[in-house]
């Protein structure tokens, strides 16, 4: 358990940088890039995660869950000798279908941004797969390093081709190039160099694969469809400009709260995967309440101080032109939570091999976000899409809670919730009181991490967390 606890403090605080360094690239995007040329990389990169999830996602999700069973040196080169033959043979499908798409489309401008496009393709399409398998390995310092590499590496190389170029492609070519650091760091790491070999093809894997797999990719390409169709309707209904705004707030949202969501989701697949491997469903119910509560423990305090300073964001974070999706930013926060929730049940299927579950219960999701949105969207634009895609969220883990409890006991932490809103509700009195005085970037700053200061003394004193507890989990002892 506290090896574990470790495992997802070190994924928390390489998140939590990788938070901030989103949060600068965001303010650089606002600043530099005007809401038209904007909301045209987002259509570009929204189609380009699409055919990711639909094309690599049996593979990232199958490498991510067998990786465990392929450790000796002969074992090791057959799993990367096939993976990188899958991963090779899909992306240069990507790349033909796009080009092939920039032809024909009227709505989202491809065609005059086929080069980075195809750049940015590659690239992430190489860093989906082997992402997952360096999160399998459970090498963490390697994966925290990566990942903070490559996002120093993209605010670096956007600012400077953003001075050449005021369109799309500075941020096609600084998310492309910066991603090949990551991949090298993951190669390295890995050992893929020494272990992929040509002719080592093997149909028992492929066939693991694919059974696995298959489902997944409904399940990854409904994902795709739930978190971004509304930009498309909204392209549809209104223009770039509207997806600009639309999609700026939302990825202000995510940078905010990702660095706590995804800390949890990143961290306990591999853990959960090794506990069920050794010791069954048992232990792993019983770390599985474990996770809830601190799930909990970090999503309320990050949810709650985003509403309070989100007329400061855009006095010192987001340029003044993008103001008016800023109630975007709150909605889409709310969902990344239930969201949140919803990957790590999404887990038990995946522990259990029952992917069809997840597939079946996210056709019903989307289909009420496809229809909400066709009809909400028109009349009241970004506002309505970021709700429908929550009422979305809030009905999938309704229903996911609802099945998966039939045959897996999900256990919450009643006292400690209670103890959490106690500890937030004194950390947002001290918010309130600060806002009046912040005006500044840097009094922001100090604003926040003196509010994380207040709450995790709260949690202590109110025992939520205690004193030796968080000294076993900064030794990792």
């Amino acid at each position: 358990m506290n090896n574990d606890k470790k495992d997802i403090m070190v994924y928390f605080v390489s998140k939590v940088i990788v938070g901030v360094l989103g949060l600068v690239a965001v303010t650089l995007y606002s600043k530099l890039l005007d809401p038209v040329a904007y909301g045209e990389y987002s259509l570009i990169s929204g189609l380009v995660s699409a055919l990711v999830a639909v094309f690599l996602g049996w593979i990232s999700s199958s490498s991510l869950r067998y990786y465990i069973d392929y450790q000796t040196p002969k074992e090791k080169t057959k799993f990367m000798s096939n993976v990188m033959l899958y991963l090779s043979i899909m992306t240069l499908s990507i790349a033909l279908i796009i080009s092939i798409f920039s032809l024909f489309s009227s709505i989202i401008p491809i065609s005059r941004y086929l080069l980075p496009t195809i750049i940015y393709v590659i690239n992430i399409s190489f860093m989906d797969v082997f992402e997952k398998i360096l999160r399998a390995s459970q090498n963490n310092k390697a994966y925290a390093s990566a990942i903070i590499v490559q996002s120093l590496a993209n605010i670096g190389l956007f600012y400077v081709f953003v001075k050449y170029n005021e369109t799309a492609s500075s941020i096609l070519l600084s998310a492309s190039l910066s991603r090949l650091l990551f991949l090298l760091i993951a190669f390295i790491s890995l050992g893929v160099f020494k272990y992929v070999r040509v002719n080592t093809y093997d149909k028992r894997i492929l066939k693991k694969f694919l059974d696995f797999g298959i489902p997944m990719i409904g399940v990854w390409g409904i994902s795709w469809v739930l978190s971004y169709c509304d930009r498309y309707i909204i392209a549809y209904f209104h223009d770039s400009y509207n997806v600009g705004l639309y999609d700026m707030s939302y990825k202000l949202a995510e940078n905010s709260l990702n660095m706590l969501v995804s800390s949890f989701t990143l961290a306990v697949y591999p853990i959960l995967i090794k506990l069920w491997k050794e010791k069954g469903k048992n232990a792993v119910e019983l770390k599985t309440r474990g996770v809830i509560k601190y799930y909990f423990m970090l999503v309320i305090p990050g949810l709650v101080g985003l509403t309070l300073i989100l007329d400061k964001l855009f006095i010192n974070i987001i340029d003044k032109k993008y103001i008016p999706g800023r109630y975007v930013i709150i909605i889409v926060a709310v969902g990344m939570v239930f969201n949140g929730f919803n990957a790590i049940m999404n887990k038990i299927w995946q522990l259990k091999e029952k992917t069809k579950n997840i597939f079946n219960i996210m056709l019903v999701t989307v289909a009420i976000n496809i229809i909400l949105n066709i009809l909400l969207i028109p009349s009241y634009g970004i506002n309505a899409a970021a709700a429908t895609t929550l009422f979305s969220y809030i009905c999938s883990n309704v229903i996911t809670y609802l099945m998966i409890r039939k045959e897996f006991k999900l256990e919450f932490d009643i006292k400690s919730i209670v103890k959490t809103m106690i500890s937030t509700m004194v950390m947002s009195a001290y918010v309130i009181w600060f806002n009046n005085y912040v005006d500044t970037t840097l009094l922001l700053l100090i604003e926040v991490l003196v509010a994380g200061l207040i709450y995790a003394m709260m949690q202590i004193l109110t025992n939520n967390v205690s004193i030796n507890e968080v000294r076993r989990m900064k030794h990792g002892k």
